[in-house]
């Protein structure tokens, strides 16, 4: 039997202001000057964006064309109104369509959360871990358009990346002393 954690959610001026609170503190590796940096920090891809009408066999394809984890959906403006990513098609179109026909609004993820460019990277992943997910939409100022996407991969990206000039940089100190 599988025991889910439940973890208190808080919103995004909570936990900033937690992490203000805590600015010298450590959490593991990361410390909260890191966790309170916005996503932008992350650099976020353009998302790769399908019309809501667009046949699964197209999506898929798609997805493996550009090497996503995941597509944002939008309507005929623009507006982002769903994403689909490769754990929706396992769970729920995988045996399921024959020809890949039907439209991809019958399988994404209607109004997935979001997150604007100013957020946090702790609220960001606050909202994967308590949602379940591993892709986060970026939206601009009005929240209906996509403007980028995050994954975890992303931000374990940006961490590596970072350890790993530290110790470079760290190094060279040593040896130069």
């Amino acid at each position: 039997m599988k025991v889910e954690k439940k973890h208190k959610v808080l919103d995004s001026e909570q936990l900033n202001a937690a992490l203000r609170a805590s600015a010298s503190s450590q959490f593991g590796v990361l410390d909260s000057d890191f966790l309170s940096k916005s996503v932008s920090l992350l650099n976020p891809p353009t998302p790769v964006s399908v019309k809501a009408t667009a046949p699964v066999r197209d999506v898929m394809s798609r997805m493996k064309e550009y090497k996503m984890g995941c597509l944002t959906v939008e309507d005929e403006q623009g507006n982002l109104v769903g994403i689909f990513s490769e754990r929706d098609y396992v769970v729920k179109v995988y045996e399921v369509v024959g020809e890949g026909d039907t439209p991809i609004s019958e399988y994404m993820t209607p109004s997935p959360i979001t997150i604007s460019m100013t957020e946090s990277i702790a609220h960001a992943l606050s909202l994967m871990s308590q949602g379940g997910f591993r892709h986060l939409p970026v939206v601009d100022e009005s929240g209906d358009m996509a403007t980028g996407i995050i994954s975890v991969k992303d931000v374990i990206d940006y961490i590596v990346e970072s350890t790993v000039d530290d110790i470079m940089n760290f190094e060279l100190e040593i040896e130069t002393n």
